[in-house]
């Protein structure tokens, strides 16, 4: 079942280019341009490596004061306070033991496995306005090289460039923790 955005066709007229319910002159494009599409925030590649770092120094101080602490809350030890921290210091670094497993878990798969997406913009009276997005940078490429021949030489009539691969309307990935904004300008780009 294809996801709920995907698109399979785009429409290049004499005059005008229409990709799914829009519509762009082609006389007003005036650059279409492929980046590469970059995390931010907690969906950043090393987002995890910050998280483990806090993880182990609070874990570190909260095991020296349930530890520590004890001996001077009640020096004569009549309340086995000392065994009741330790038996919380235990609990604690499984816990935090669990948590970095799953957080170097979720980096070797933003490492290794994630793979990246590309994104088609095209630039009309100075606006950019994301067209396409995916992980197939061939099928991107051959999408903006049709586009571009189309401006270039505008056809004597309309033709239909089949989209296949996985290539998504590009407005539809907000929310998703890239780094390009919804007009498709990257941030800090």
């Amino acid at each position: 079942m294809a996801k709920k955005n995907q698109i399979f066709e785009i429409v290049v007229g004499k005059r005008a280019l229409t990709i799914g319910h829009e519509v762009y002159p082609l006389a007003n494009i005036s650059r279409i341009q492929t980046r590469e599409l970059k995390w931010f925030g907690k969906y950043s590649t090393f987002y995890p490596l910050r998280r483990m770092a806090s993880l182990a120094g609070g874990v570190a101080l909260l095991v020296v004061a349930v530890i520590v602490g004890p001996r001077y809350a009640d020096p004569d030890g009549e309340y086995a306070l000392e065994d009741i921290g330790r038996q919380f210091a235990v609990l604690v670094l499984v816990l935090a033991g669990a948590a970095t497993l799953w957080l170097s878990g979720v980096l070797i798969y933003r490492v290794f496995f994630r793979r990246t997406y590309y994104l088609l913009l095209l630039e009309t009276a100075g606006a950019q306005a994301a067209l396409l997005n995916g992980t197939d940078l061939k099928e991107i490429m051959r999408i903006r090289n049709a586009l571009v021949a189309a401006i270039e030489d505008p056809p004597a009539s309309a033709y239909n460039i089949e989209v296949h691969g996985d290539v998504f309307a590009g407005d539809k990935f907000t929310g998703r923790g890239y780094n390009v904004n919804k007009s498709g300008r990257g941030a800090g780009q």
